[in-house]
C-alpha cells in the first residue's frame, strides 16, 4: 500500500476541515506581533469573566445554570467569606464543581482544596461532576490535563498550573496548602478540625506580575477565600453561629456572602419531582432540616443535648430481605464477638393508634468494659398499621437474623397481645424456618405479679425465657429516663452515623449499594436505619423534662417519642446487666488483692 511522501500535509488538510476547534489549524501570531489592542481585549474579557463568573460558566464552559444557581455562584465569587445553606436537593456538589473549575481556569496557578468529613464524600465532586464536565465541554477538556480519583488521591490538574484537591477533614490533612478552601457539609464537621487544621491551609495566590515586580505591587494581595457549604442542622451547633455571623456581615455590606434555598427550587427546575419529595417527607423534624432548610432547635428545657449522642458507627445491621431468603446466610450480618450480648428494644402501637404512633424495633450490641456494657445501636425500623400477629412475626424474624439474646418490650395495651403471639411457635413459610416460643425472663427486677400474669398467658411449651417486660408506671418511666441519660453521660452509647456520611460509606464499601442498579429498593433499604437514627435523635432533643412528685417525666409536646421509648427500654435492661457485670469485676478485683497478699496463684 502506497503511503504519502508528505503525511504531515495529509494531517494538515484533514485537521483544517475538522469541526473540533482544538484540532482545526490556526494562523499563529508571535507574541511580539500581538497588538496593544489585543492585549487590552484580553484584559477586559478576563476582568469581565472574573466579575461575572456565572457568564463564564454558561457562555464559555458551556455549563447551564438556573437562576438560583447564578445568584449562588456570583455571591461565592465576590465574597472572600461565604456560607451556603441549601437543601439536599439543591445540587450543592454540582455547584461546587462548576465554581471550582471556573476559578481554576480564570486564575492561573490557583490551588483549591475541598474538604469533607470523608474524602470519598468530597471526592465525588471530582470523580463524577468535574469528570462529566470534562467529557461534555471541549473548553474544560482542553484546560484539564489530568484527573486522579482513587481512595488515596482525588485531584484535578489544569494546564495553567491550577489544581483542585480533596482532603478529609481530620488530622490526616495536615500540611496541605491552598488559596481557596471549600468545606462541604461543614455543619457536621468538627469545629476544632476546621479551626486548627483546615483554615491554616490558606495563603494568598502568588500572582506572577506581583512576584516579578514586588516593589511596584507591594500592596497588592489577592484575598484568600473560604466557602462553607451545607444543609441545615441543629441550631445549637457551631455551624449556625457561623451562618448568622456571615449573614450579618453581608447585610452590613462587608466582604461576605450568604445564600440559602430549600427543596422548592429543585421542584421548580425539575431537579426533583413532587412525588419524590413526598416520599422523602417521612417525618417533619428531619424533613424540615434536610429539605426545608430550617435549622432544628433543641427544647430550652430539653433533657438531652446533641453532644450526648456519639454518632460513630458506620456499618449497620440489616435483617434478611425477601430477595435474599434463598441465601444460606444473611449478607448483611455483623459477626459476634466474645462476651457480646444482643438486645432488641420494642415499643408497640396498635393499628388503631394515632397517625403519629409507630411500632419501633431497635437492635443493639453490648460489649463488656470496665465501666459497664458499651452499647452500639446498629439497627432501627418503624411500622404503622400492622396487627399484633404481624408485629409478633416480624419481631421473631429480626430476632432470628440479629441472633438476639434478649427482648425488652412494652407489654401495655397491644403489647399483651403481641406477647401472647410471641409465646407461641411460629413457622415462617417463606423462609422455611421454625421459630420457637418466647416467654418472660426470670429476673428479680421484674415484678412478681407481672411475671406470674405473663407466665399464665404463655401458650407454647418449652418457651425461651428471653422477654423483659416493660409495664409502664410513673416510677418505672422515671427510672428508665434517668438510666438512659446516665448512660449517655457516661459515654456508653454509640449510634449510627448521619445518613449523609452513611451514603458515602456505602458507596465505598457496599457493592450491593453501588452496583446493584437492577434493584430500585436497595439504596433506600440500606439507608433506612441511618434515617431512623436521625429521627430518634430529633425525638430525644425535643423531649422536655418535667418533675412530677419528684419523678422525671418527659413530655414530647406535639412530637413523638416512640423511637426514644424503644431505645430507652433496651437501655434499662442494659443497666441491669451493667450491675451484674460490674459486680463480677469487683469480685475478681477483690480476689486479686487477697491472692497477692497470700501469695496464692
Amino acid at each position: 500500500m502506497a503511503t504519502s511522501p508528505r503525511p504531515y500535509q495529509d494531517d494538515y488538510r484533514k485537521d483544517s476541515k475538522s469541526k473540533d476547534i482544538y484540532k482545526k489549524r490556526k494562523t499563529m501570531v508571535l507574541e511580539k506581533d500581538i497588538s496593544e489592542q489585543n492585549i487590552e481585549q484580553i484584559k477586559l474579557w478576563t476582568t469581565f469573566w472574573r466579575r461575572n463568573i456565572h457568564r463564564f460558566i454558561i457562555d464559555v464552559m458551556g455549563v447551564p445554570l438556573f437562576p438560583y444557581q447564578i445568584i449562588w455562584v456570583y455571591l461565592m465569587q465576590i465574597s472572600p467569606l461565604f456560607v451556603g445553606i441549601c437543601s439536599r436537593t439543591a445540587s450543592k456538589s454540582w455547584i461546587v464543581a462548576a465554581f471550582s473549575t471556573a476559578r481554576c481556569i480564570l486564575y492561573p496557578g490557583l490551588s483549591i482544596i475541598i474538604a469533607a468529613t470523608t474524602k470519598a464524600q468530597a471526592g465525588l465532586i471530582i470523580s463524577k461532576k468535574i469528570s462529566e464536565f470534562k467529557i461534555k465541554s471541549p473548553v474544560i477538556d482542553a484546560e484539564i490535563i489530568g484527573i486522579t480519583a482513587n481512595n488515596n488521591l482525588y485531584e484535578a490538574r489544569f494546564k495553567n498550573g491550577s489544581i483542585i484537591t480533596v482532603v478529609a477533614a481530620n488530622e490526616g490533612a495536615l500540611g496541605n496548602r491552598c488559596n481557596d478552601l471549600i468545606i462541604d457539609e461543614y455543619a457536621i464537621a468538627n469545629k476544632e478540625v476546621v479551626d486548627k487544621i483546615l483554615k491554616p491551609f490558606l495563603f494568598p495566590r502568588q500572582i506572577p506580575f506581583v512576584v516579578d515586580h514586588p516593589n511596584e505591587y507591594a500592596d497588592y494581595i489577592e484575598p484568600i477565600r473560604t466557602c462553607y457549604i451545607s444543609s441545615a442542622w441543629y441550631a445549637n451547633e457551631w455551624w449556625y453561629k457561623t451562618a448568622l455571623f456571615v449573614a450579618k456581615q453581608m447585610v452590613e455590606d462587608k466582604p461576605a456572602g450568604f445564600f440559602a434555598t430549600d427543596f422548592m427550587s429543585s421542584i421548580k427546575h425539575n431537579l426533583k419531582t413532587i412525588d419524590q419529595i413526598q416520599t422523602e417527607k417521612t417525618e417533619n423534624a428531619a424533613f424540615d432540616m434536610q429539605y426545608g432548610n430550617i435549622p432544628g432547635k433543641e427544647n430550652a428545657n430539653a433533657y438531652f443535648t446533641s453532644d450526648m449522642f456519639k454518632r460513630t458507627i458506620q456499618k449497620a445491621f440489616y435483617p434478611v430481605r425477601r430477595v435474599d431468603y434463598t441465601k444460606k446466610t444473611n449478607p448483611f450480618a455483623i459477626p459476634r464477638t466474645d462476651s457480646e450480648i444482643r438486645i432488641m428494644g420494642i415499643d408497640l402501637a396498635s393499628r388503631s393508634a394515632a397517625a403519629n404512633d409507630n411500632s419501633i424495633i431497635s437492635c443493639a450490641r453490648l460489649l463488656p468494659s470496665k465501666r459497664g456494657y458499651e452499647r452500639k445501636l446498629v439497627y432501627m425500623e418503624s411500622s404503622h398499621g400492622a396487627d399484633h400477629i404481624e408485629q409478633a412475626n416480624r419481631i421473631k424474624d429480626i430476632w432470628y437474623d440479629f441472633k438476639a439474646d434478649w427482648i425488652c418490650m412494652d407489654v401495655a395495651n397491644i403489647g399483651v397481645d403481641v406477647f401472647v403471639d410471641l409465646s407461641m411457635p411460629y413457622f415462617n413459610e417463606e423462609r422455611g424456618i421454625q421459630m420457637p416460643a418466647f416467654t418472660v425472663m426470670n429476673r428479680a427486677e421484674i415484678a412478681q405479679k407481672t411475671r406470674d400474669e405473663l407466665i399464665e398467658k404463655t401458650r407454647g411449651t418449652n418457651a425461651l425465657p428471653i422477654i423483659f417486660p416493660i409495664s409502664g408506671t410513673s416510677e418505672l418511666n422515671s427510672d428508665i429516663n434517668v438510666a438512659f441519660r446516665s448512660s449517655l453521660q457516661k459515654k456508653l452509647w454509640s449510634f449510627l452515623i448521619d445518613d449523609i456520611e452513611a451514603e458515602e460509606f456505602l458507596i465505598r464499601n457496599s457493592k450491593e449499594y453501588f452496583l446493584d442498579t437492577k434493584d430500585s429498593t436497595i439504596q433506600s433499604f440500606m439507608l433506612h436505619p441511618y434515617f431512623q437514627v436521625n429521627l430518634f435523635l430529633s425525638e430525644c432533643l425535643n423531649l422536655e423534662m418535667k418533675m412530677v412528685n419528684s419523678l422525671v417525666k418527659l413530655d414530647e409536646g406535639n412530637g413523638r417519642k416512640d423511637r426514644f421509648s424503644s431505645v430507652s427500654y433496651l437501655n434499662f435492661l442494659c443497666s441491669i446487666f451493667d450491675k451484674d457485670l460490674l459486680r463480677e469485676d469487683s469480685e475478681e478485683d477483690d480476689w486479686s488483692i487477697i491472692a497477692g497478699l497470700t501469695q496464692c496463684r
